[in-house]
């Protein structure tokens, strides 16, 4: 049946809004009523008495009782009942194309779906953690249907989210806690000198902790992956000084991934401490963060008029699984650039998409639903405070969001789709150059594992070390100057050229 929809829910939604209308204007007319405009009427039948003396109606006896009730206004209620059914067949008619596709689920309206009861912790499982559909509760999968195709409008979306972080507040599990913001103030500040009475996990820790760091362990969940205090770990006799908190905690957990028959036990920021942990552990303590982003871009959103695997729009093509009439999917978002950014550049290992099981990111509307630990969440913050500036930003000492807008113009407003194509393949170039320039054999564009260079609009988000990046902020510099010489340069031969 869903081909008797195909392009014709434009012509659903106008029947529904003129039908509608009509409900609208039925339902005025009859509130406001035949008023009396000075004219004496029975209340009951309502016959003129004109100047008849009396309050008693000679067409059916009624006695009014009072002068008053003889001026009433006039409204045939019926009627309103007629208004109301034509306002209930426009709702009607408006959800025929959900019924058709997706049966009377479909048909409930948006505006009921974000309002009614919901069990808010199940939904949420579902929605972020790709749960399967609990047919007991069809409703609340048709939301996460809705939301996940971005069929809701723009306030229906914004009320749900709002519900959506009330929930998250009341469980404890939203935000980034005071606490945990000033643990990771320590992890980029250097450390002195710190001698270790024992070279194990526990011996470091403790090390750490005396110095001021905080830091905690989470033994029960580190048993799991074979990590106890007393596990050996190949260590000099102090940690030097002038070494961070975050490479000493790195440094901890290469050397205990060398053991043998050990695991993958990881570190976070959370509940105030710098934690070591195992996975589990990382997932039982991740919050979530609803983070606005529609400033950094839009959502391109198709609807497929017919089943396929393929379809073209407005921004170029793609390539998908197959589809029925009627599924939506976002294409060439740039919101969508942003969630392929954070899941490349902060700690990608972690995200669901690539294999990982401690963070999920979820695109809703403007806004992305991130939930992961503390720390990813800050680093997350820093990003996109320097996506949003219109300078190069440091995020941390190996991201560094590089501003390059000067080096491949900028588009005028009767030209800005060619030129920002334009712009995109310049910086595409930019970054060929960049790569052969500053160590060649460490990108992941050459082969290599170190250094990782991405685009968004006129930026270069660069993920390498720091001798990396000072290469990089040369290299930069050197093609500025490159440029001023040649701008300089068509500037002095345009002079002479007009005074010859």
């Amino acid at each position: 049946m869903s081909g008797m929809t195909e392009n014709l829910d434009w012509l659903f939604a106008l029947g529904a809004w003129v039908v509608g209308g009509c409900g609208l204007v039925l339902g005025v007319w009859v509130a406001r009523g035949d008023r009396a405009r000075g004219r004496r009427r029975c209340p009951r039948c309502w016959y003129e008495l004109g100047g008849a003396p009396g309050l008693v109606c000679p067409e059916c006896g009624r006695d009014a009782g009072s002068e008053k009730r003889l001026l009433r206004t006039r409204r045939r209620w019926r009627r309103c009942l007629g208004a109301m059914a034509l306002v209930v067949m426009a709702v009607g008619i408006h959800q025929t194309p959900g019924w058709v596709r997706s049966g009377w689920k479909g048909a409930v309206p948006g505006t009921w779906l974000v309002m009614m009861p919901q069990d808010m912790a199940a939904w949420l499982e579902e929605f972020q953690s790709s749960a399967v559909a609990d047919s007991a509760y069809p409703l609340r999968t048709e939301l996460v249907r809705r939301v996940n195709e971005h069929m809701l409008a723009e306030w229906q979306m914004g009320w749900w989210m709002g519900r959506v972080k009330g929930e998250l507040t009341r469980q404890g599990k939203y935000g980034v806690s005071a606490g945990s913001r000033a643990a990771a103030e320590w992890l980029d500040r250097p450390l002195p000198e710190i001698a270790l009475k024992e070279r194990s996990v526990g011996g470091i820790v403790a090390a750490l902790k005396g110095a001021g760091v905080p830091i905690e362990a989470d033994w029960k969940s580190l048993a799991f992956e074979q990590v106890r205090p007393e596990t050996p770990v190949a260590w000099g006799e102090v940690i030097e000084a002038g070494m961070t908190a975050k490479e000493a905690v790195q440094k901890v957990m290469e050397r205990i991934r060398e053991g043998d028959g050990r695991n993958w036990p990881v570190w976070s920021v959370g509940g105030g401490y710098i934690r070591l942990s195992a996975p589990k552990g990382l997932r039982e303590a991740a919050r979530s963060v609803i983070y606005e982003v529609g400033d950094l871009g839009r959502v391109y959103v198709v609807e497929y008029k017919r089943d396929q695997e393929d379809d073209v729009s407005e921004t170029g093509s793609i390539t998908c699984f197959p589809r029925r009439a009627g599924d939506r999917v976002i294409v060439d978002s740039e919101i969508v650039e942003i969630e392929d950014l954070l899941q490349a550049v902060i700690e990608p290992e972690g995200w669901d998409v690539n294999g990982g099981d401690a963070a999920t990111i979820r695109l809703v509307g403007g806004r992305l639903l991130i939930k992961a630990s503390e720390s990813v969440h800050i680093w997350i913050e820093s990003l996109l405070e320097c996506l949003r500036s219109e300078t190069t930003a440091k995020s941390s000492d190996d991201l560094v969001v590089y501003e390059v807008s000067d080096l491949v113009g900028r588009a005028s407003a009767s030209e800005s789709g060619r030129s920002a194509e334009s712009r995109s393949e310049q910086v595409m170039e930019l970054i060929h150059s960049l790569v052969a320039a500053v160590e060649p054999e460490s990108w992941t564009d050459s082969g290599g594992e170190v250094g990782l260079v991405l685009q968004f609009h006129s930026k270069l988000i660069v993920k390498a070390p720091a001798r990396m990046q000072s290469g990089v902020a040369e290299f930069l510099e050197k093609k500025r100057r490159e440029h001023a010489a040649e701008t300089a340069a068509k500037a002095g031969a345009a002079a002479v050229d007009g005074h010859g």
